[in-house]
């Protein structure tokens, strides 16, 4: 009976497992509304690292913020040369927010003689745009590939915990069995005897019957009893 009620503990234990993987499995792909929380937080981490102060703006003369745009494009180039996507998509955000959101703003923006540099500087952006946006699409593909396979990662991880207490806990219901069954091994084996039996023993022991005999000074082995009859 007691085995009986250990082995439907330990299916229990099984069954139970095996829905809790089920149901780590089904929810191992975060839903579109989470994925698309994390697209936008990524995409603002890397406008911040692209986000650069623009001291003196206003003193500084327009020339010296063309030039500084030419050295961005610049940037840009080598960058998806060398195949940085993130750099390369950095790089190109910096440029495209200092020669449309700023440069309209400087005081000599309007002015006749920067006309055709202005409009070499917004032609070089408008040619990068597309390899920008194109990088833009490489990192968030990237990046929620990543974050997917981190929460899977996780998921396992938990179901390999629970696997284990699941074990743990398993093993410790089969230890009394597993006691129960080595005691039975050696009673067969003659190597121990039965409370009864040993009750027994004693019981038909003759009056007078030495219980041992020590076997030299310096040894733990015991002969066996003998009748008071027989010298050693």
């Amino acid at each position: 009976r007691q085995r009986s009620q250990l082995k439907k503990r330990e299916t229990d234990s099984q069954a139970s497992l095996s829905c809790q993987q089920r149901r780590m499995s089904a929810s191992t792909s975060p839903p579109p509304e989470e994925l698309e929380k994390h697209r936008k937080q990524y995409l603002a981490h890397l406008a911040a690292k692209a986000k650069k102060e623009l001291d003196d703006f206003e003193e500084r003369p327009l020339t010296k913020w063309l030039k500084s745009a030419e050295m961005l494009s610049k940037q840009v180039a080598l960058q998806k040369e060398n195949g940085n996507t993130e750099l390369h998509y950095i790089y190109g955000l910096r440029l495209s927010e200092l020669v449309t959101a700023h440069l309209p703003h400087h005081p000599e923006w309007k002015q006749v003689k920067h006309k055709e540099q202005k409009k070499e500087v917004a032609s070089m952006v408008d040619a990068m745009l597309d390899e920008i946006r194109a990088s833009k699409e490489v990192l968030v593909k990237r990046e929620t590939k990543r974050y997917i396979d981190n929460l899977a990662e996780m998921k396992r991880r938990e179901a390999e915990a629970v696997k284990f207490d699941t074990k743990v806990v398993g093993d410790s219901l089969d230890a009394p069995r597993t006691n129960t069954l080595a005691g039975d091994a050696l009673i067969r084996e003659g190597l121990k005897t039965l409370p009864s039996q040993s009750m027994a023993q004693q019981q038909q022991q003759p009056t007078g019957q030495t219980k041992g005999v020590t076997w030299g000074t310096n040894t733990s082995v015991t002969l066996p009893s003998y009748p008071p009859s027989v010298t050693l």
